[in-house]
């Protein structure tokens, strides 16, 4: 999970993406909501630690990740997805992307 956080570049994607707009997440709950800490810091880009932490892991040859993705969201040039997808396999994780419906998807997830 660390390795995959730090190998994303999200303050590249918030400029490309969205015109620099969005409030890099540091957890699941946004600023605004009861609950958020202020004190945690987002993850740091940084392809060698993410390398090291997936070599600290026994995963140095990289890790095989499938992700799933409807066909609208694929056709849209405004997806940031294959940027993330980039940064992933720059440090060794293989990512296969499957197509499916959306209704498809909870068929997928219990077929595993």
């Amino acid at each position: 999970r660390r390795a995959l956080n730090h190998a994303v570049d999200r303050g590249q994607l918030n400029e490309r993406f969205f015109a620099g707009l969005t409030v890099l997440a540091s957890s699941i709950l946004p600023p605004h909501l009861l609950g958020h800490d202020p004190a945690l810091r987002p993850y740091r880009f940084d392809r060698e630690k993410s390398a090291a932490l997936l070599a600290e892991a026994g995963c140095a040859k990289g890790v095989k990740l499938i992700a799933w993705m409807a066909p609208t969201d694929a056709r849209d040039p405004l997806n940031p997805f294959q940027a993330i997808l980039d940064d992933l396999r720059a440090v060794g994780f293989e990512v296969e992307v499957e197509l499916c419906v959306v209704f498809g998807l909870a068929d997928r997830h219990h077929e595993r």
